[in-house]
């Protein structure tokens, strides 16, 4: 009864890695390690390794407005949705993609492509300096 409207994920697309959790751990632990693994969940990590890949190759931040959502389409097949708008919401630079991921390497160069999709597509001078 709280939730007023559910918003559709286009036009409204979130920043990177938002609604994943994280858990760090000393590297030295590896007993914590393996009480935390079954909480994995490896599409998950994908698609947030391939969101947050768009936001480092373009500096994001909380003052960087970047969005990047990754959704499986398949079991193998991950797509995403990412732009760059101006700081004043005038000017967006928009960029989607899909690609056979099965792996983190997988899913950083996809997310590493899209951003490169997004510079040639002027995203950078979108950005602040």
């Amino acid at each position: 009864s709280r939730i007023k409207a559910l918003l559709p994920y286009d036009p409204h697309t979130p920043a990177a890695g938002q609604g994943a959790l994280g858990i760090e751990t000393l590297s030295a632990r590896s007993d914590v390690k393996a009480w935390l693994a079954p909480l994995n969940d490896l599409p998950t990590a994908l698609a947030v390794t391939a969101e947050r890949a768009v936001s480092r190759k373009l500096g994001g931040s909380c003052e960087v407005p970047l969005a990047a959502h990754a959704q499986w389409q398949s079991p193998q097949e991950l797509t995403m949705r990412s732009y760059v708008a101006s700081t004043d919401g005038r000017q967006i630079c928009l960029a989607s993609g899909s690609r056979a991921i099965s792996n983190y390497q997988e899913a950083e160069a996809f997310g590493l492509a899209i951003a490169d999709d997004l510079i040639a597509k002027g995203a950078a001078a979108l950005l602040p300096h």
